[in-house]
């Protein structure tokens, strides 16, 4: 998106997607901080995985630390443009560490589903492979 809106209207489109992906890591902390508040409420309750709500609190940080990441290189791409033009390894690097946010929050969610979920994972607990309706 980013690089998409810095070839479409140089100064607009750029400084728009930043915002966002800074909306995005301001997003991130949210989340995080309402997190720890909710780990204090739910640890030790019945049918809580303690090995799921430490996978979800680290991947947690994981996440946040590479939202903050594409936020962070997206503004000061921004602001540099100022002076020249944004290199293609600069765009390139922003979309990898945006795509590796969004994995590290899909691999987060996954482990919090776990959390309250006896009936999606094993004992050890790992995910419980699903079954669909029809087998």
């Amino acid at each position: 998106m980013w690089w998409l809106s810095y070839r479409r209207t140089a100064a607009g489109g750029a400084a728009s997607a930043a915002l966002i992906l800074a909306l995005g890591g301001a997003g991130a902390v949210v989340s995080y901080v309402s997190g720890n508040a909710a780990v204090d409420a739910i640890a030790g309750l019945p049918r809580t995985s303690a090995r799921a709500l430490e996978q979800h609190h680290a991947r947690a940080g994981m996440a946040l630390g590479l939202a903050l990441g594409a936020a962070a290189i997206a503004a000061i791409a921004t602001l540099r443009r100022r002076e020249r033009a944004v290199s293609v390894a600069t765009v390139t690097l922003l979309l990898a560490i945006t795509g590796a946010a969004l994995a590290g929050v899909t691999w987060t969610s996954l482990a919090g589903g776990r959390v309250n979920h006896p009936e999606i994972r094993r004992d050890n607990g790992e995910a419980v492979p699903a079954r669909h309706h029809h087998e």
